[in-house]
């Protein structure tokens, strides 16, 4: 006689977690979100800025002594030097408090193309940083070159012209390799420019080195750099 045995075997079910457990696994994968956010919002380091709209041209001049007047155009002769740098024109709008003839906010992008640190001048004191300084005293040209069809010969402006010595450390901005800065400045529409007309603009920078005359007095303009104009062009109608 043959007996038949058979056995239920119920599936093994591992237990629940705790609630308490899964609330936190919960909030710590929010948290975690969160904080990966941040990281990414504010982790990266936001590019520099260098605010010179409140540059005056009454600011390049000396109210006593020696006169000194930066320009874009005219530079010493000399064995020009060559700037460790791109630029690009990247704006230019009216403001909210433009008359006829401007301001115009202007935006530059300054990017260090070389493979070491480039030191911007940016001290809008000129007068103070000269007198004050005992080493060589470098000024740097923001300008903005107009051409059209009125003009024979593009026209040149300058927005702002900053200096920059060893000296004072805070005078000088350090650009990394491959690093860029953006730069504001005020742009007056010229006055014999007829309304309504378009112009292409370029931006233009260049870079001189000021020393004290010695006994002579006076100031030497010396070692200017090649100008370094935009890559890029803007067409705008005033």
């Amino acid at each position: 006689m043959e007996t038949s045995i058979t056995c239920h075997i119920s599936p093994v079910t591992k237990p629940s977690n705790p609630p308490a457990i899964d609330r936190l696994r919960v909030a710590c994968g929010v948290f975690l979100i969160i904080f990966l956010g941040i990281v990414v919002l504010y982790g990266a380091e936001k590019p520099k800025t260098l605010d010179l709209t409140s540059w005056s041209q009454n600011a390049t001049l000396f109210n006593e002594g020696p006169t000194v007047v930066s320009r874009v155009l005219d530079s010493p002769a000399g064995h020009p030097s060559n700037l460790p740098i791109d630029v690009r024109l990247i704006e230019v709008r009216r403001g909210k408090s433009a008359t006829r003839f401007g301001p115009y906010l202007t935006v530059l992008e300054i990017t260090n193309s070389s493979g070491s640190e480039f030191r911007l001048p940016v001290s809008m004191d000129q007068r103070k940083l000269f007198i004050n300084s005992s080493a060589d005293v470098r000024a740097f040209t923001f300008g903005i070159r107009f051409s059209s069809p009125e003009y024979k010969n593009p026209k040149e402006q300058i927005l702002a012209v900053t200096s920059g010595a060893d000296s004072d450390p805070a005078s000088l901005m350090t650009i990394h390799p491959g690093e860029s800065i953006k730069v504001t400045a005020l742009l007056e529409r010229p006055s014999d420019l007829p309304r309504h007309v378009a112009v292409k603009l370029k931006a233009v920078c260049s870079e001189s080195i000021w020393r004290k005359g010695g006994t002579e007095g006076g100031i030497v303009n010396d070692m200017p750099s090649k100008r370094v104009e935009s890559t890029n062009t803007l067409n705008y109608k005033f």
